[in-house]
């Protein structure tokens, strides 16, 4: 897994309610910690099926990977603008 993510979701958790530069400050690292995880699983679960079937038809896969891919990277890209 990668750590930055994951440090991220525990320094937004730990200070939730502490922060006092901006209360919204936790709470967007949160959201993009969750959001960079799910992006890091989905690509190591493609990873793996494609290892594990490698003569499989993995077109739909793929088609449903691309779609999911596109729509956590469309979110961050604006949960990022809106973080600024």
């Amino acid at each position: 897994m990668r750590c930055v993510e994951c440090v991220e979701c525990v320094a937004g958790v730990l200070y939730l309610d502490k922060c006092p530069v901006e209360r919204f400050i936790p709470i967007y690292l949160i959201v993009d910690g969750v959001f960079s995880l799910c992006m890091s699983v989905t690509s190591l679960v493609v990873s793996i099926h494609r290892r594990m079937n490698p003569d499989c038809e993995t077109t739909r896969l793929n088609k449903f990977y691309k779609f999911v891919n596109s729509v956590f990277g469309c979110f961050m890209f604006v949960w990022f603008i809106a973080g600024q």
